[in-house]
């Protein structure tokens, strides 16, 4: 029941990261900051978020959490593939962009160092 409470916390937390970026993000003019807010943070929030939802919905069928760097960074990569390359192949929408693929490894990274802290 812990991993349930501290994979809730943090999807309430990254969802409230990722509506304050949403509100700001065309509004810093820092160069090199606002162009991060823009294309990269979304990114990395969500490569925290997907590992943590995926661990409840494990976790409510019984199953174990995400808790290992390796599957947490392959869930990361197949669906950094998916949604960079398949989904705008088949939908014709959006670009892709390797390096949000390296956004979403790095979220899976910062979600697997926040989950190890005790």
């Amino acid at each position: 029941m812990i991993a349930m409470r501290k994979n809730c916390f943090i999807i309430l937390s990254i969802s409230f990261c990722y509506i304050l970026n949403q509100a700001v993000k065309n509004t810093v003019d820092i160069p090199i900051l606002s162009d991060f807010c823009r294309n990269y943070l979304n990114d990395i929030l969500c490569g925290i978020v997907f590992p943590a939802y995926v661990s409840v919905c494990l976790v409510l069928s019984h199953r174990k959490p995400l808790i290992k760097w390796t599957h947490i960074l392959i869930t990361m990569t197949l669906c950094g593939i998916f949604w960079e390359y398949v989904s705008p192949a088949l939908l014709h929408v959006g670009t892709s962009d390797i390096l949000d693929i390296a956004a979403y490894l790095l979220g899976g990274t910062i979600y697997y160092c926040i989950h190890r802290i005790h």
